[in-house]
């Protein structure tokens, strides 16, 4: 499991050789989760990717204002057999 603060979007070109071995919980997202909530553009900066082993159930945006300037992410999961 990888998480944090990847200072760009979930739709980078960057990821394009880390799609081949994780998978975003971007897939199971509820509702926007940008993450990057200060002006524009809104983005999803902050993410949690995840090798084979483990199957991405749901991913929830928390507004998290008073300590941080990113909103908080929480991922739940299942570990594959």
């Amino acid at each position: 499991m990888v998480f944090g603060d990847f200072n760009t979007p979930y739709e980078s070109y960057h990821f394009n050789d880390f799609r081949k071995d994780y998978q975003s919980f971007h897939d199971v997202s509820e509702g926007f989760t940008a993450t990057w909530p200060k002006g524009l553009p809104l983005l999803e900066l902050d993410q949690i990717w995840v090798d084979e082993d483990i199957e991405p159930i749901t991913l929830k945006k928390f507004y998290f204002k008073d300590y941080s300037n990113h909103d908080m992410l929480i991922g739940s999961f299942n570990f594959n057999d």
